[in-house]
């Protein structure tokens, strides 16, 4: 499948053109190198079986440098060049041999989840390395391995889907990053908060005491919007209403939207469960119901900016897209979340000759954002 000692692992999707590698994203590269060190164990295991222990310094073999971010898609290049003394360090002179055979192991896993065919069984040490390497992966993103070939012939890569498939195959349970806004349906002072979402039922989010004391425990409060970033566990069955979300297991933000955006924002998520309602034909006979793919785009949009909620006006679109028309710094903007997920945004001065030319985007990402915020905030 691969030889050699550097390691090219290219990012596809929106967020990574340009080379641009988003910094939730790196901890992908640690992950990896530890996903390697749990086959190469499982490999000097089997190939030294006399001996009950793993060399000394084992760990320290497996060092690797990110040596550059390529151009285009984000394209990591890891190289394993030994440090200082490592030579001397019992059973270093197997090290490129079990590394590489390591790489090759670890595509073989994917490109049997790839190919729907049943893959060795992990370890549960392999299944955790898993479950820290892709993580932070969008439906619509993947991890090329250059230099791979499948069964199939084609390059090897990893996606939500395959990973969900490799991981869950054995019983374990997978990990996956979310971004959302839910309502606040109770809490604990003793550390939790509970979200009702919609996608993922209610979450037990952790939160220090003082801050739930402070922040969360009042009676008006519930039921308010709560924003949220979280790394939650689910299991094999997360397509089934009855056993999906399991736990979190890392929270990178969660914050309460104050009473006033509450009122907008719950307004347009209103207006979301509306538009989620509608039928074949809302158009005089004609006009697409909106696609899931349009309303998560859409509610992707509103949970990144719900400060502005209240300037949103919200409509169907006829080709099953859904439409966000607002004014703002004497400008009159629209932006049309399209049936696929893609967004567009345009817009004209009301009392001026200036106009903005339509921009499209593959999907709400951080490159999308940014236009956003030169454009209507900036």
């Amino acid at each position: 499948m691969f030889e050699g000692k550097t390691f090219k692992i290219r990012y596809i999707g929106s967020r990574f053109d340009g080379g641009r590698l988003p910094l939730e994203v790196l901890s992908d590269l640690s992950a990896f190198r530890e996903l390697l060190l749990t086959f190469a164990k499982e490999r000097w295991r089997k190939s030294n079986a006399g001996r009950r222990r793993l060399p000394r310094g084992f760990d320290q073999s497996f060092t690797y440098d990110l040596i550059g971010i390529s151009n285009g898609s984000a394209v990591a290049q890891l190289d394993s060049r030994p440090r200082p003394g490592q030579e001397s360090l019992p059973g270093f002179s197997q090290f490129e041999e079990i590394a590489t055979g390591s790489y090759n192991e670890v595509l073989a896993h994917i490109d049997f989840a790839s190919n729907q065919q049943s893959p060795p069984a992990l370890t549960s040490e392999q299944a955790a390395a898993f479950n820290r390497f892709g993580s932070a992966l969008n439906d619509d993103e993947r991890i090329e391995f250059e230099g791979s070939r499948g069964s199939d012939g084609n390059i090897i890569f990893l996606d939500t889907h395959r990973r969900k498939n490799l991981i869950t195959r054995g019983g374990h349970r997978y990990q996956l990053r979310i971004n959302g806004i839910g309502d606040l349906a109770g809490l604990h002072r003793k550390g939790h908060i509970a979200v009702q979402t919609h996608k993922y039922g209610e979450i037990k989010i952790p939160i220090e005491p003082g801050r739930v004391k402070d922040e969360f425990c009042v009676r008006e409060n519930l039921g308010a919007p709560v924003q949220f970033s979280l790394l939650i566990e689910l299991d094999a069955k997360d397509r089934s209403k009855k056993a999906r979300y399991k736990s979190v297991k890392q929270v990178y933000e969660v914050e309460l939207i104050d009473q006033e955006r509450s009122d907008s924002v719950m307004k347009c998520i209103q207006r979301m469960t509306e538009l989620r309602q509608l039928e074949n034909g809302w158009l005089d006979g004609s006009g697409l119901r909106p696609t899931d793919a349009a309303i998560g785009a859409a509610e992707l949009f509103l949970n990144k900016r719900p400060d502005l909620a209240s300037s949103f006006r919200i409509y169907p679109m006829e080709n099953g897209g859904v439409a966000f028309e607002f004014e703002l710094r004497g400008w009159e903007f629209s932006i049309e979340f399209g049936p696929d997920g893609r967004v567009e945004m345009f817009g004209v001065e009301i009392n001026g000759p200036d106009e903005m030319e339509p921009k499209t985007f593959d999907r709400v990402d951080e490159l999308f954002l940014a236009e956003f915020d030169s454009r209507a905030t900036g």
